[in-house]
């Protein structure tokens, strides 16, 4: 079955080496890393935190710009079968044929890695279980469906299974004040109403850095580190 990988890799990155831009199943999307003016040109587009500085907003500006550039391209060319990664990703291609033949029959967005975190803030306290105690039992091989209680996180790896699916996050992705529902794609994404969602098990994409994820798809009871995989 064919497929698509869409990477997200500004042109300055420092991992564009790590990918074969030759392959023709690879497109590269720079995202919006402009200088700070243009950048400043898309802030009211945006809503932050109270407690957000600056420096954090620039950066998540710039990455969902390449989310959402990725996503206008699924539509305007009508594309299905498409992984969008960044390019601090690392794939386990042995595992693509059997998830493409798993996920015939979903209609939906899937996310391909990441990490679980409570769906509200006030639940990531420390009065809550650790989330390795909420999923104890899960998840199970191949498609799992996400719960109202949990998110996952982690916007480096999710599949776009047909170019309606794009659409749709497209058309829902702003809040009622018309600006977008967050500046972090994985946020945004589980925000949108009636959109379905699903995590596959065990996850094709795993994150190649260090990262603050205490619970991966790939491990959900006791946490991981990802250096092993750089």
């Amino acid at each position: 079955m064919n497929y698509k990988i869409f990477v997200l890799c500004p042109e300055q990155s420092n991992r564009s080496s790590r990918w074969d831009w030759s392959n023709t199943k690879i497109y590269r999307e720079f995202g919006f890393w402009q200088t700070d003016l243009q950048l400043m040109d898309k802030l009211p587009l945006y809503k932050f935190m109270p407690t957000a500085n600056i420096r954090t907003k620039m950066p998540r500006i710039a990455c969902t710009e390449g989310h959402m550039n990725m996503l206008r391209k699924i539509v305007k060319e009508k594309l299905t079968n498409i992984f969008i990664v960044e390019d601090d990703s690392v794939i386990d291609y042995s595992k693509i044929n059997k998830f493409l033949e798993d996920i015939k029959d979903i209609d939906g967005l899937i996310w391909t890695g990441g990490a679980f975190n409570y769906s509200k803030v006030k639940d990531w306290s420390y009065r809550q279980p650790h989330i390795s105690k909420y999923m104890e039992g899960k998840p199970i091989e191949g498609i799992n469906e996400v719960t109202k209680d949990i998110w996952v996180c982690g916007t480096f790896s999710y599949f776009i299974k047909d170019y309606k699916i794009a659409e749709y996050i497209l058309g829902n992705c702003k809040g009622k004040t018309g600006k977008y529902l967050s500046s972090l794609t994985d946020v945004m994404y589980n925000k949108i109403p009636k959109l379905n969602r699903y995590y596959y098990y065990p996850s094709i994409v795993e994150c190649a850095i260090d990262t603050n994820s205490s619970i991966s798809i790939n491990d959900p009871h006791y946490g991981k580190s990802f250096k092993n995989y750089v």
